[in-house]
C-alpha cells in the first residue's frame, strides 16, 4: 500500500512543515488546541470510509455504555430489525455514534440534569453548522433573534449580516456596557422585553468572562423564547466543573469539540426536551447535511472520554491560571484590557492604548509581527470598531500553552515579549484606491531579541519534560537521508525498524571510543528520534552536526564522507514513549562505557569505528571477484532478421553480437550519427533491475557516483569497479522508484556485471581490499536479468527530434 509520501509528496512535505511551525511558536489562538494522539488515531480510523446517513435506533440510544460494550449482543438486533439509516453496514457506526452521545451526556449532565435525560446529537462538521440546524429547528426565516454583536463579543452565525443568520432572520443584538465593558443583564432584558425575539442566543466568541445561564433563563422565560446557550469556547472548561455550566437553564446548547475541550474539529448539540431532540436531528439531517463523517464521531468519543480524566480537569485548571497570569502580567505592563479582564480561558486587549505618532496599531499589524516574532495570537473587534479588517483588539487563548507544560513564570515572560513588541512596532499608513490603510515596522534587534526569548522559552520550558525524561534528552534526526546517515554511525543495522519501534545502539568515533549509548526510535517517515543522556547532548549535536556538513575526519579514508545532510535538532515535544524512555534509563544504568562492548551489529555494511574495532580480529573467507570471459562466436539480438532483411552489407561483430554497419568502419558510421541521426539497435546491452529494501546503498556501495542526489525518473552515469580499483564496467543507472533503479551496462559485460553483483549481495566476494570484512547489509534485494524482456531501439544524433516530430504527428 501507498503511503502518503510516496501519493503527495508535496501534501506530505506541507504536513511535516505544519508540524515544524507549530513545535517552534507559542500559540495563543484562543479556539485552538493541540488535539491529543489518541483522538487524531481515531480521526484517521477506517471509519472514514462510511457513509452513514441517518441515526442509530432509538433502542440503541437507551441502552447503558455497558451494553453498548456487549457487541455480539448489539449484532443480533441489528441483524434481526436492521437500523434507521439509510446506508447498510453502519452497526459498528451505531455503537460508535451511540457512545459518543453516552460520553457527552454524562460529561455535561448535572444534579438536577442527569444525563439519562439527555439527548445528544454529535452530527455536525462545525459550530456553524450546529448553530444553523438549531435555527432551522425552532424558527421560521424572517423570525427575530437576539444575539450578541460581533464587533463586541459575539459569533459570525449569531447574526451577523454577512452569515446566513443575519441574512435569514430578523436580528436585535445587544452589546456591553460601555462603562464597566461587561454584560449588563437588566440592559438585555429590557431589550428582550421591547423586542420579544423567538429565540436568545448567550454564549460568546471574544467575551472573557463567565455568563450567568441563571438570568439569561428568566429572561427567556418571561418572553417565552427559546435559550440557545453557544458554548464552544467554555465547553472544556464546563467539563472540568470551573465554568457555570448551562445544562440546568438553556433549552438547547451548542458547542464545538476543538477549542477547550481539546478534541477534533467538529460540533455537538444537547437538548433535555424529547421533542425539541427530533427537530434538532431533522435539522441536522437531512436539513442542514448530508452524511456524518463517523470518524470525526469516534474522535469525539474518545475526547469525551478523555475530558473525564484528573489530567484533563488539570490541565483545564492551569488553562485559567495561565489566562490570569497572562492578563496580570499585560495588566503590569501597563497594557489596556478589553472588557476589564477575564475569569476564563482568553484575554483580550485593547490597542487603542498605544500612542502611535502617524497612525493607529491595528489588531492585524500587531498580530502579523507578533507571529513573526513567534508568538501567533489572533485580531479581533473590541467595543467602539468599526472595520473587522483592521479591529483594535488581540485575543489571546491560554489552551495550547498549558497543554505544552507552560505555567505562570512563562505565561508572565510571553507577556513582557508580547509588550517589548508592540511597543516598539512603528505604525505607519500609506494611501490605496479604496482609501488610507495602515501598516507596521519594527528594528530588527527588537524582533530578534523577541524571537530569541521565545526560543528560550521553548528550550527552557522542561519541567514536565524534565520530570518524564529524568536526565535523558532527544534529538531529531530528519530528512530523505536520514536513514542513511544513522545507518552510517550507529553500531546497530535499523533497517529492520518500523514506525514507533526502538533499538539500543553505540555511536563509535573512529577509534571505536565509545561516544554514547542511544535509543534510536523510528519516529516518523524519515524521522528518527535518539535518546540520550542529557550531559552529553550538546557535544553530540555538534558532532553529527559536523558529520552532516561534511567537514571532519572520521575514517582513515579522507575522501570519505557519511551520507547527508540531515537536520539536527532537539526535539521538544513530548512524544509517547513511555516504555521506550524506561528501557533506555535502565540500559544507560547498566551501561559500563569502558568495557562494554554490545549493542554491536555483525551484519552491517559499514558505521564509524567498525575498522578499528574489527581489525584484529579480521577473518574472512571471501574471495577477489574473478571472471572469465566466454570466447563464444557472436550472439544475435532479437532484431537479427529485420538487420538481414534491411541491409545489404554483411553484419558484424560488434561487442560480441551481428549488428548492421552501414558505413565502411564503425567510426565513419558514429561520426555520421553525429551529424545527422541514425537508428541503433540496443536491444543487446545489459539490462538489470535492482529492487527491494536497501537498493539505494546496495549500488551506492557498488558503483562510484554518488546514487542519492537522483530523484525518481532521474539517471546518471557511473562505474563499477572490483576490490582493486579496476574498472569492471561503465554504467548508466537509473532510478525507477525508491527502491527500484535500472542499469545499463555494456553488452560484452553485462554477464560479468550480473554475476559480481549477485556475488556481492551473496557476501562471496571483497568489495575493497583495505577492508575485507565489508559487506551487504540487506539480503531482501532483488537483482534481475531484463534484457529478455526490453527490446530497445535508440535514435541519436542532432536530427533525432526532427525526425520524431515528422513521424508523430499529435
Amino acid at each position: 500500500m501507498l503511503n502518503l509520501k510516496k501519493v503527495d509528496p508535496l501534501t506530505y512535505e506541507l504536513i511535516n512543515l505544519e508540524e515544524i511551525r507549530q513545535s517552534e511558536k507559542i500559540i495563543l489562538i484562543a479556539s485552538e488546541s493541540i488535539c491529543p494522539p489518541a483522538v487524531r488515531e481515531a480521526l484517521s480510523s477506517v471509519f472514514s470510509n462510511l457513509y452513514a446517513e441517518g441515526y442509530p435506533s432509538a433502542r440503541l440510544s437507551r441502552e447503558e455504555e455497558s451494553q453498548i460494550n456487549n457487541y455480539a449482543e448489539q449484532l443480533i438486533y441489528y441483524r434481526r430489525f436492521s437500523n434507521k439509516r439509510y446506508y447498510k453496514g453502519c452497526e459498528y457506526a451505531d455503537l460508535i455514534e451511540v457512545l459518543a452521545q453516552k460520553r457527552c451526556a454524562d460529561l455535561f449532565a448535572s444534579l438536577k440534569t442527569p444525563a439519562s435525560s439527555i439527548y445528544v446529537n454529535v452530527q455536525p462538521l462545525s459550530g456553524a453548522s450546529a448553530n444553523n440546524a438549531v435555527y432551522s429547528a425552532f424558527l421560521n426565516p424572517g423570525d427575530l433573534v437576539m444575539g450578541m454583536s460581533l464587533s463586541q463579543g459575539g459569533h459570525l452565525t449569531h447574526g451577523n449580516p454577512a452569515n446566513r443568520s443575519g441574512k435569514c432572520y430578523r436580528i436585535i443584538s445587544y452589546g456591553v456596557d460601555p462603562e464597566t465593558e461587561q454584560l449588563n443583564y437588566e440592559e438585555i432584558k429590557k431589550l428582550a422585553e421591547k423586542y420579544r425575539p423567538k429565540m436568545i442566543i448567550a454564549g460568546f466568541s471574544a467575551y472573557p468572562w463567565a455568563v450567568d445561564w441563571e438570568k439569561f433563563s428568566l429572561i427567556s422565560k418571561d418572553i417565552e423564547a427559546v435559550l440557545m446557550a453557544d458554548i464552544s469556547h467554555p465547553s472544556g472548561l464546563i467539563a472540568a466543573g470551573l465554568y457555570p455550566n448551562p445544562i440546568d437553564y438553556a433549552d438547547v446548547i451548542t458547542f464545538t469539540t476543538h477549542k477547550t475541550l481539546c478534541g477534533p474539529r467538529g460540533a455537538v448539540i444537547i437538548t433535555k426536551d424529547e421533542k425539541r431532540a427530533k427537530e434538532i436531528d431533522s435539522a441536522v439531517f437531512p436539513g442542514e447535511q448530508g452524511g456524518p463523517h463517523i470518524q470525526s464521531i469516534g474522535a469525539k468519543a474518545v475526547a469525551f472520554e478523555i475530558a473525564k480524566s484528573q489530567e484533563f480537569k488539570n490541565l483545564q485548571a492551569q488553562i485559567i491560571e495561565n489566562t490570569k497570569a497572562l492578563a496580570g502580567e499585560f495588566k503590569d505592563q501597563g497594557l489596556k484590557l478589553a472588557y476589564g479582564g477575564t475569569n476564563t480561558h482568553m484575554v483580550l486587549i485593547d490597542l487603542k492604548s498605544f500612542k502611535q505618532e502617524l497612525y493607529p496599531l491595528s489588531g492585524e499589524i500587531a498580530s502579523r509581527i507578533l507571529d513573526l516574532a513567534g508568538i501567533t495570537c489572533n485580531k479581533n473587534t473590541i467595543l467602539g470598531d468599526t472595520d473587522p479588517i483592521h479591529p483594535s483588539g488581540l485575543r489571546f487563548g491560554s489552551t495550547w500553552a498549558a497543554q505544552r507544560g507552560m505555567k505562570k513564570k512563562e505565561m508572565q515572560d510571553i507577556a513582557k515579549i508580547i509588550c517589548l513588541v508592540l511597543r516598539n512596532i512603528k505604525s505607519f499608513s500609506y494611501i490605496v484606491p479604496q482609501g488610507r490603510i495602515g501598516r507596521g515596522k519594527i528594528d530588527f534587534n527588537f524582533l530578534k531579541s523577541a524571537k530569541d526569548k521565545i526560543f528560550e522559552i521553548l528550550e527552557l520550558k522542561k519541567e514536565e519534560r524534565e520530570k518524564y525524561l529524568e536526565g535523558l534528552s532527544i534529538l531529531e534526526i530528519s530528512g530523505k537521508l536520514a536513514f542513511n546517515f544513522l545507518q552510517s554511525i550507529l553500531t546497530q543495522d535499523i533497517s529492520k525498524l518500523k514506525f514507533h519501534e526502538g533499538i539500543e545502539s553505540l555511536i563509535l568515533n573512529k577509534e571505536s571510543e565509545i561516544l554514547t549509548l542511544a535509543g534510536i526510535f523510528y519516529f516518523k517517515e524519515n524521522r528518527y528520534l535518539l535518546v540520550v543522556d542529557s550531559k552529553i547532548i550538546k557535544e553530540l549535536k555538534f558532532y553529527l552536526q559536523a558529520l552532516s556538513d561534511g567537514y571532519i575526519l572520521f575514517d582513515e579514508d579522507i575522501y570519505a564522507k557519511i551520507e547527508g545532510p540531515v537536520m539536527i535538532q532537539e526535539f521538544l515535544e513530548i512524544p509517547r514513549l513511555e516504555k521506550f524512555i524506561s528501557k533506555i534509563k535502565s540500559a544507560l544504568k547498566k551501561f559500563d562505557f569502558k568495557n562494554n562492548k554490545i549493542f554491536l551489529s555483525s551484519s552491517k555494511t559499514y558505521f564509524i569505528g567498525q575498522k578499528a574495532l574489527i581489525k584484529e580480529k579480521e577473518n574472512t573467507v571471501k574471495e577477489e571477484f574473478f571472471f572469465k570471459s566466454e570466447n563464444a562466436l557472436p550472439k544475435k539480438t532479437c532484431l537479427y532478421k529485420e538487420h538481414l532483411k534491411l541491409t545489404k552489407r554483411e553484419l558484424i561483430n560488434f561487442a560480441g553480437f551481428l549488428l548492421p554497419l552501414w558505413y565502411n568502419s564503425a567510426r565513419e558510421e558514429h561520426q555520421a550519427a553525429r551529424n545527422t541521426a541514425a537508428l541503433f539497435d540496443i536491444s543487446h546491452m545489459g539490462i538489470l533491475e535492482i529492487k527491494g529494501p536497501g537498493a539505494g546503498r546496495f549500488l551506492d556501495l557498488a558503483a562510484t557516483n554518488y546514487i542519492f542526489n537522483l530523484n525518481t525518473g532521474q539517471a546518471h552515469y557511473s562505474y563499477i569497479l572490483d576490490s582493486q580499483g579496476k574498472v569492471l564496467d561503465d554504467i548508466f543507472l537509473y532510478r525507477r522508484e525508491e527502491n527500484n533503479y535500472m542499469l545499463v551496462v555494456n553488452a560484452i559485460n553485462t554477464k560479468k556485471i550480473l554475476t559480481y553483483l549477485k556475488a556481492l549481495k551473496e557476501k562471496k566476494v571483497i568489495i575493497d581490499k583495505n577492508y575485507p570484512s565489508l559487506k551487504i547489509d540487506n539480503e531482501e534485494l532483488e537483482i534481475i536479468d531484463l534484457k529478455e524482456q526490453k527490446v530497445v531501439l535508440a535514435l541519436q544524433g542532432p536530427k533525432a527530434l526532427l525526425i520524431l516530430e515528422n513521424l508523430i504527428k499529435d
